[in-house]
């Protein structure tokens, strides 16, 4: 544990830049919501963007998944496990929504 924590780790700067694209997307898809509001019969840019992060999340996971089997880049595991719990918010939230 301690050695995950040791920030000239590869496996924690991975795990930050993972973490910090989810809070800097988050925070664009804010602002780009005051910019254009979302109407009643349109979406606004706002919720345009987080419409795409699903999509963004599981391309990212695939890519991650790769680098990791096939060209042995073992400091995304803590990465893709961010992009996977991600990934099933997304899907369970998806599942509230269609059953309410």
């Amino acid at each position: 544990m301690i050695k995950f924590l040791n920030i000239k780790n590869e496996s924690f700067k991975s795990a930050v830049k993972t973490v910090l694209f989810y809070a800097i997307y988050y925070l664009v898809s804010t602002i780009a919501e005051q910019f254009q509001k979302t109407g009643p019969c349109n979406p606004g840019l706002g919720m345009i963007l987080l419409f795409f992060l699903p999509f963004i999340t599981f391309i990212l996971l695939i890519i991650n998944l790769i680098k990791y089997k096939f060209y042995l880049k073992k400091y995304l595991k803590f990465s893709i496990i961010i992009h996977f719990v991600a990934l099933l918010f997304f899907l369970s939230f998806y599942i509230y929504i269609t059953n309410v």
